[in-house]
């Protein structure tokens, strides 16, 4: 699959929700079906602390080869832009900030982070600089998100899939502009 021009080689999906907030909404293992359906490599943790997300991370980093992938975050965001997390754990973006930079050096700079599914996952920018790139490209939620989220994420997939040869951010713009005409959001920012 071909995403922002890079060909992905696996997708990592961390569903930091708790277990009862996974149950309930089966976002990860709807899209872990989705993309299974279609012969596309994924791996799912789901971290119930801090620490174990920074596992998730560290073992990303060490079995992930140099070829471009994307990291797919699944829970609550911070409307205050400063991190995420559960009812049982938080973790400041800074905190993982060392962890995608070591990611996304080894990918080549081809680290795609998708932080549309939690609330204002658009903050992930504040991680990302010039000296120091944390990803080489992001999406994320610029408002709080529902249940529906899930499943644009799994059109916005299938697009890339379907029609390869449209740009990413151009199905990224459609699924917008839909959303603005229905619901009066755009809820999907495109971080640099």
């Amino acid at each position: 699959m071909k995403f922002y021009n890079k060909e992905i080689s696996a997708i990592y999906l961390i569903d930091f929700f708790t277990s009862n907030e996974r149950q309930e909404f089966e976002i990860t293992s709807s899209l872990a079906d989705y993309f299974n359906k279609n012969g596309i490599k994924n791996i799912s943790y789901q971290p119930n602390s801090s620490e174990e997300l920074i596992n998730a991370l560290n073992e990303i980093y060490e079995t992930q080869t140099d070829d471009p992938i994307i990291i797919h975050l699944i829970g609550h965001g911070d409307t205050n832009a400063v991190g995420f997390g559960n009812s049982k754990f938080y973790i400041n973006w800074d905190e993982i900030q060392p962890l995608l930079i070591q990611i996304n050096k080894k990918s080549k700079n081809s680290l795609i982070v998708n932080a549309t599914i939690m609330c204002f996952g658009e903050n992930i920018a504040r991680i990302n600089t010039e000296e120091e790139r944390a990803f080489y490209i992001a999406i994320g939620s610029t408002t709080e998100r529902t249940l529906q989220a899930k499943d644009q994420n799994i059109l916005l997939y299938k697009k890339c899939i379907s029609y390869p040869s449209f740009s990413t951010k151009n199905h990224l713009d459609r699924i917008n502009d839909n959303l603005e005409i229905s619901q009066g959001i755009r809820p999907y920012k495109l971080i640099l």
